[in-house]
């Protein structure tokens, strides 16, 4: 409102160009150095661009990327799939959700695919694993003979929520603990969404714009509760609903640290950069300032 002087509003815009007292080199130093480290921060910067920050965990225009398909995928023979829960018993609590990934490019070209989900708040533990069953039944698939069975990997926290309990009550279905830290798997999820994305300089303006439109590793439909998540998303968590969240989370790492692309080990030792890189952008703000008139 403040850019288009709606209800009162008005935005002071401000380059680093505008303040002269710093030294030209000193700019074209800090230009050089933004442009090379941090592609958006060099937006905001040097051109003044409104840049959504604080606390979100997930950039905005990575989440909107992740909408690729035009709805959900039955299986298919031959494909390699992953089911992942993230259990909420409770009546009144979160929603137990379950998501399938299709992860058969994944070594190739790095794609995951979010094929399917369902969800269910509350009933008794009977519902909800009937409720699974049919998803794991749904992408398990046969070789001709019509006897040899290719079931899908299930995946589920056993930590949390009883989770000893559930995977022993589900163990024909071989259930697998989900076993990477939380910080560590975040990243990873992170990681994937904007993989790929690289920018340019244009020709019109030398505005800073996307140069990889097919960029990230993982496609989705579109699921609500899922977008609204990993937008609100922010590191402390303890008062957001996440379910949606994490169950993305557990199925994208476990995807990328056990079944790595080329046969190598994924080593991601990165998170105290990170986490120093995400204090500093919180700390800095933005450059651009709105206020309201009061007259």
């Amino acid at each position: 409102m403040g850019l288009a002087g709606k209800e009162g509003w008005w935005a002071l815009n401000a380059t680093l160009d505008d303040n002269k007292f710093i030294p030209k080199q000193q700019r074209e130093k800090i230009k050089n150095e933004l442009l090379a480290t941090d592609k958006q921060k060099y937006r905001q910067v040097v051109f003044g661009d409104f840049i959504s920050g604080g606390k979100r965990f997930f950039e905005s225009a990575e989440v909107d990327n992740l909408w690729r398909l035009s709805g959900k995928i039955a299986c298919i023979k031959g494909h390699l799939y992953i089911l992942v829960s993230d259990w909420g018993m409770s009546d009144t609590g979160d929603e137990s959700v379950f998501m399938v990934l299709d992860y058969t490019e994944y070594i190739t070209t790095g794609k995951i695919y979010l094929v399917n989900h369902d969800k269910i708040k509350g009933g008794s533990p009977q519902m909800q694993f009937a409720l699974l069953r049919t998803l794991y039944e749904s992408y398990t698939w046969y070789d001709d003979d019509q006897t040899t069975a290719h079931k899908p990997k299930f995946l589920m926290d056993a930590q949390a929520l009883g989770g000893v309990v559930i995977k022993k009550l589900l163990n024909q279905l071989n259930p697998k603990g989900f076993d990477i830290e939380k910080d560590e798997a975040l990243v990873i999820l992170r990681t994937e969404l904007g993989a790929g994305r690289s920018y340019k300089e244009s020709e019109v303006d030398g505005s800073i714009v996307e140069s990889n439109l097919d960029y990230g590793n993982i496609r989705s439909y579109y699921i609500d509760e899922l977008n609204t998540q990993l937008g609100n998303y922010h590191l402390e968590d303890k008062k957001l609903q996440q379910d949606f969240v994490m169950c993305l989370m557990m199925g994208v790492s476990h995807i990328v640290k056990k079944c790595p692309r080329g046969g190598k080990a994924l080593e991601i030792n990165n998170l105290s950069s990170y986490n120093s890189q995400m204090k500093q952008r919180t700390s800095r703000g933005g450059s651009q300032l709105a206020t309201r008139s009061l007259y």
